[in-house]
């Protein structure tokens, strides 16, 4: 299994605050069976702080040293956590070796909690455009998404990906991200399922319990979430194919047709 979230660097953002708990996270994925990392520290564009994003890179370094030192056997690569705004495309020309997932033309977009900024769209197609591919993080945690959840078939419809929290799947982020999660993996609309993990007692760096929950998909395709096409990102190739996206409206469709038979 590969974690392609998670904020184990130590100190740059509110996920680990010192080594020693970035080593036992690093440790706890190792014995959940994760076998490859991504560290994605949150980056606000708006702000983007060259002297910030050298501690990053610094302290990331850092922690792949100490891995080495104590024998911990665990891949790690750079990545980030974005903020979506109208200087996203500036700071990844500026500084695609940190901001995007290991380097690669996949860079991972967050949006804030309660909303979508109107103009998304039009800021993940200048991404696109330049060569990029969004990853979405957590969609099933947006308020505004989990009320409207055409809005991300939408973002899907463009070519945007999106990665899901674990912990959505068995409710640790409340009901309603617990149901946007089932939703989203019912109308195949996850390409990736993460820890997003910040520390080791809550949001823990684990993945493999999802073996044991009834998430209603197959074994395979839980395999392409957590493992082929995450590592897919990771070296910058094209995806497996996920299968078709199903239209949001499908189940209103169904609906009205079961209706109308019944009056019939």
């Amino acid at each position: 299994m590969i974690d392609l979230h998670c904020h184990i660097i130590p100190g740059v953002d509110d996920g680990a605050p010192d080594m020693e708990t970035s080593l036992e996270m690093v440790r706890m994925a190792r014995e959940d069976g994760i076998t490859t990392m991504v560290a994605t520290p949150h980056v606000n564009s708006t702000s983007t702080d060259p002297g910030h994003l050298t501690r990053i890179l610094t302290r990331f370094e850092n922690l792949k040293n100490r891995l080495a030192k104590e024998g911990i056997d665990m891949p790690l690569y750079l990545g980030s956590e974005i903020y979506l705004d109208e200087l996203i495309l500036e700071n990844l020309e500026k500084y695609q070796d940190i901001l995007s997932i290991n380097n690669s033309r996949y860079v991972m977009v967050e949006f804030p909690m309660h909303f979508v900024y109107p103009g998304s769209t039009d800021h993940f197609t200048a991404i696109m455009d330049q060569g990029y591919i969004p990853v979405i993080s957590h969609p099933e945690r947006n308020l505004q998404i989990q009320r409207d959840p055409a809005l991300l078939y939408r973002f899907l419809t463009i070519g945007c990906l999106t990665q899901l929290n674990a912990g959505s799947l068995k409710g640790d982020f409340g009901t309603a991200a617990m149901h946007s999660a089932f939703l989203f993996l019912k109308k195949n609309w996850i390409q990736v399922i993460a820890t997003d993990a910040h520390d080791p007692r809550e949001r823990v760096p684990a993945l493999g319990y999802l073996r044991d929950l009834p998430l209603g998909i197959s074994r395979e395709k839980l395999d392409l979430l957590l493992h082929e096409i995450p590592h897919a990102i990771i070296h910058d190739r094209d995806l497996p194919f996920p299968g078709p996206l199903k239209d949001p409206r499908s189940r209103l469709l169904n609906l009205f047709s079961l209706q109308k038979k019944e009056k019939e």
